[in-house]
């Protein structure tokens, strides 16, 4: 039997690259979707744990800054690994909403 994934927050759909850090290895990733509490990604030939840390930078497409974060493995299956933010300064968690508001707003939701 298996638990069904529980999901708070809207995600949009996005494509962009994600670098990625756990346990001292430096990856790249591409970006499935978003939302503020989260994203998925492409999973690479390397699986991680769920409760794995993670630290992230990524760059939002219409964004000048880059994101810097901390986030924890929340599954990883098929294709994708489910990454759950857990620390994110303020101005970022700003520039976050700001565009998965814009995406909605486009349609670009799931």
């Amino acid at each position: 039997m298996s638990v069904p994934e529980k999901r708070y927050d809207t995600r949009v759909v996005v494509d962009f690259p994600v670098a990625m850090a756990a346990m001292g290895i430096r990856r790249m990733r591409r970006v499935q979707n978003i939302s503020i509490g989260g994203l998925q990604l492409r999973r690479g030939l390397e699986e991680l744990r769920p409760g794995e840390e993670v630290a992230l930078m990524f760059r939002l497409p219409s964004g000048a800054k880059a994101i810097r974060c901390d986030g924890q493995v929340m599954y990883d299956r098929d294709d994708y690994v489910g990454i759950r933010f857990t620390k994110m300064p303020l101005n970022s968690q700003m520039m976050l909403d700001r565009f998965i508001t814009e995406q909605i707003t486009e349609g670009w939701f799931l």
